[in-house]
């Protein structure tokens, strides 16, 4: 099916000088930008890239030659390269953001040349102001009334901070790459945000800065990246583009088939030919499951060759109208993970969702089974994800086992929808947990639509539409 982006209101603004000083010399190292105007100011102020003229598919927006890739290769190539190798517990180290830390480095050791760098004026570009959800302060916080996503962040920040620590005492030991008053913290955190924020990594080996090429913003699209020849466009469509899944939520459990089996059965399955079935069932759909999240884990759709350009591409069934701002489909991103990482929400996300927990006290139909709970159970939360426009088949899935009776039903109608009257008690029994939650909040519709009528800021706005 066609996507076509439609013409929006925008307001061109003034290029800053330090952006300017990096457009020049990217142009004049042969990066090149077809029919795109940036900055532009979008609503709800956010500044981005606009079309200029019509825009088909398959056709380059941005093109940058492999020079001027910024990148972990760049650092591992350079005078810095045998401190890298030097350091393999900071930058081969699969617990840190090893690639992330090696950039990093290359970059803190360039500043002090100043002008004389050549990376200088695509270094001075990167603003300082870049943010994500670590930026905000705890009053801006509690608007998310989101616990799980704060916690989140606080994992994300120890990272960094684990990250920050490790780094740094490799750069102590090497004042003459990295001049102190170049290696702080304020640096390392102004060029993590940068590489959060800003950098390709999605289909390249590494994170990645390509200069230009960085001005899109993030919503649905078709438009992607390559780094290789035109030829490979094929494969890199947002279809490709993982869900984010993992919630990080703290005391989570898994659904298990053969812990609920043995949950929902009054007696041992071993002892009654039916059960035994239900059981051996179970451990076979478990097997499977995990063996599927084995075989799904995301590798890229392909590792792109040295000294390839970097293209960045519309979609090949896709077309921007003069006047439509340009995108770049960063992934499947419900607006958490997009606040968390990126610093922003979209007011219409197709992927977004809102976080269900559930415990098994919470759900389980009968007094009898809940004294069945396994003590590794107890206390874990089960998390969903609820999206607005499609039925949370997981929760009917949960809920479908934990109502499961052996003396009423079928061994198939523990595992999908083989019984009229268990899935319309499990339908019933999804919408009052449902009802039960949405009643949780204490705050309207209305009242957040009034609270963003009054103009509260742009993260106020991003706290209210994240869900």
């Amino acid at each position: 099916m066609a996507l076509v982006h439609e013409a929006m209101e925008g307001r061109a603004v003034e290029e800053t000088e330090k952006y300017r000083e990096m457009r020049v010399w990217a142009e004049s190292h042969g990066a090149v930008s077809l029919k795109m105007r940036y900055p532009v100011l979008f609503e709800p102020g956010y500044i981005g890239a606009q079309a200029t003229e019509r825009i088909g598919p398959n056709e380059d927006i941005v093109r940058v030659p492999y020079e001027l890739l910024l990148s972990s290769q760049t650092a591992r190539e350079s005078p810095i390269g045998p401190v890298l190798e030097a350091h393999p517990e900071v930058f081969s180290n699969e617990e840190l953001e090893s690639e992330d830390l090696a950039l990093i480095s290359f970059i803190l050791g360039e500043l002090h040349k100043g002008p004389d760098s050549f990376w200088h004026c695509l270094i001075q570009s990167l603003p300082r102001d870049s943010e994500n959800l670590s930026d905000w302060k705890e009053a801006e916080l509690v608007e998310l009334r989101d616990e799980d996503l704060v916690y989140q962040l606080r994992r994300k920040d120890e990272n960094m901070r684990k990250n920050w620590e490790a780094l740094r005492e490799v750069l102590e030991k090497y004042p003459h790459f990295f001049p102190a008053e170049n290696a702080t913290f304020e640096n390392f955190f102004w060029l993590w945000q940068n590489i959060t924020t800003r950098a390709f990594g999605k289909y390249a080996p590494s994170s990645v800065f390509a200069p230009i090429a960085d001005a899109l913003n993030h919503d649905y699209s078709h438009t992607h990246y390559i780094i290789g020849n035109a030829e490979e466009r094929q494969h890199c469509t947002p279809s490709l583009v993982c869900l984010d899944s993992d919630l990080d939520i703290p005391n989570t459990a898994t659904v298990s088939y053969t812990a609920f089996a043995r949950l929902v059965t009054p007696h041992s399955p071993e002892n009654n030919s039916k059960l035994l079935l239900l059981l051996l069932k179970a451990r076979e759909k478990d097997e499977w499951k995990n063996k599927e999240a084995q075989e799904n884990k995301w590798g890229g759709p392909f590792k792109p060759n040295a000294k390839e350009v970097f293209r960045m591409c519309t979609g090949a069934d896709e077309t921007y109208e003069p006047g439509a701002q340009l995108f770049l489909f960063y992934g499947q991103y419900s607006n958490r993970q997009l606040l968390l990482y990126y610093g922003f929400t979209l007011k219409r996300n197709i992927y977004n969702y809102a976080v269900l927990k559930l415990s098994l006290s919470d759900v389980l139909p009968s007094p009898e089974a809940q004294c069945r709970i396994p003590a590794d159970l107890q206390g874990k939360v089960f998390p969903f994800q609820v999206r607005q426009h499609s039925v949370c088949t997981e929760l009917l899935d949960f809920l479908r086992m934990l109502h499961w009776n052996p003396a009423k039903h079928i061994v198939m109608a523990f595992f999908s929808a083989h019984d009229y009257e268990l899935e319309l008690e499990v339908v019933v029994r999804a919408q009052e947990i449902l009802r039960a939650e949405l009643a949780k909040d204490g705050v309207s519709l209305e009242e957040e639509r009034e609270k963003l009528r009054e103009n509260n800021g742009i993260r106020y706005y991003f706290a209210v539409t994240k869900t």
